[in-house]
């Protein structure tokens, strides 16, 4: 696959002195295209697929395209962040390693020694499930309980490795969000694997984000709760004690806030070192989508606009339909985010390929070295 005539796709807040120049790859879910862009809104790639995608989609350090394709009739295709397959395609476009499980859903990592890390659902044992609390009563799904594990898989799909939640989580801490259904207990949404192998991994349901022992299984820590943290929708390592995590701002303390957050947490002490919200909430909210991605003393965060919101009073809950608002790039300094600068603002853009047809779900900042070898232009 040639690379693509250069169009400009975006309106762009460009400040080339200050701002982290790199290449943007936007994963619009629900569609069968990746596109990738330069600093200034250029279209230099893009990737068709032969399947549609359910969710986010990253570059691996070979210049391979990793990501999820939906598969639409998986028994759990309805659950928000379904996928179940998972590819690696080329520069070209080909498929060169593909893998199958209709309980994959949200997130997935490829390790350096080529195994692959992905989540899956897994029904929790009765037993345990009738001791979860919280949730709106009688909204099991089919009388289940849904879970999460981590799966290590080999280049073959052989199992090497599986940490299964409900084994670890306590039904007395743990409790499911008083706003949502009891049809899933964590609904993990994010996980990243740290320096030292362990993995800092994100539940929304409960309101908390973990550190668990890749060797143990064991949970060495946990931060969040019911009134500390409203739905976090992604989580990064900060550096060698720091953790920052992107919470939606749904459910917090029972309410619905409209203003999502960029926390970083100590995780020597549990305190809250410095917190970034915008002052008029529905500039930087994100209420089902968003995340972040840090790059050298940067965050890049994703938010979405909801353009339509509805309530269904069977469930409580809502639906909201997105495009990409904005994409934030926010300095960090010695005492907390210091320079903050709106990257793009894509709310009018119109692609010439409709990637806003469908949800931008991920939105994922590469350096300029990664790509060198493919791209002969520089953004």
């Amino acid at each position: 696959m040639s690379i693509i005539e250069r169009d400009t796709l975006a309106d762009i807040d460009y400040d080339e002195a200050k701002a982290y120049r790199g290449y943007t790859l936007f994963t619009p879910v629900g569609g069968s295209n990746v596109y990738l862009i330069d600093m200034k809104g250029c279209l230099v790639h893009s990737w068709n697929l032969p399947f549609p995608l359910g969710n986010h989609g990253e570059l691996l350090p070979n210049g391979n395209l990793l990501c999820a394709a939906k598969i639409p009739e998986a028994h759990l295709a309805d659950f928000d962040g379904a996928t179940g397959k998972l590819l690696e395609i080329d520069w070209n476009g080909n498929v060169v390693w593909q893998y199958e499980d209709p309980y994959m859903h949200h997130d997935f990592c490829r390790l350096p020694n080529g195994d692959t890390i992905l989540l899956r659902w897994v029904p929790t044992p009765g037993d345990i499930a009738s001791k979860i609390k919280g949730g709106l009563s009688n909204t099991e799904r089919e009388g289940i309980i849904w879970s999460d594990s981590l799966r290590e898989i080999n280049s073959d799909g052989e199992i090497v490795w599986e940490w299964l939640a409900y084994e670890h989580l306590d039904t007395e801490k743990d409790v499911i969000c008083h706003l949502c259904s009891r049809s899933q207990w964590t609904h993990v949404n994010s996980f990243i694997v740290t320096d030292h192998g362990d993995i800092l991994i994100s539940f929304m349901k409960i309101n908390s984000i973990m550190i668990i022992n890749k060797e143990t299984g064991g949970i060495d820590w946990r931060w969040g709760g019911f009134l500390q943290l409203g739905h976090p929708h992604d989580v990064c390592w900060w550096d060698n004690e720091d953790v920052i995590v992107f919470g939606s701002g749904g459910h917090l303390a029972g309410f619905e806030q409209c203003n999502s957050e960029l926390l970083r947490i100590n995780t020597k002490t549990g305190n809250l070192v410095w917190e970034y919200r915008e002052p008029y909430g529905l500039q930087f909210f994100a209420p089902c989508l968003g995340g972040l991605q840090p790059y050298l003393l940067r965050i890049f965060a994703f938010v979405y606009e909801p353009q339509r919101t509805y309530f269904n009073s069977s469930h409580f809950g809502c639906d909201h339909y997105n495009k990409l608002k904005n994409i934030f790039q926010i300095q960090i300094g010695s005492n907390g985010p210091a320079d903050i600068r709106k990257r793009f603002d894509v709310s009018v853009v119109r692609f010439r390929c409709n990637v806003l047809h469908y949800q931008a779900n991920c939105c994922v900042k590469y350096p300029l070295s990664l790509l060198s070898k493919s791209i002969s232009q520089p953004p």
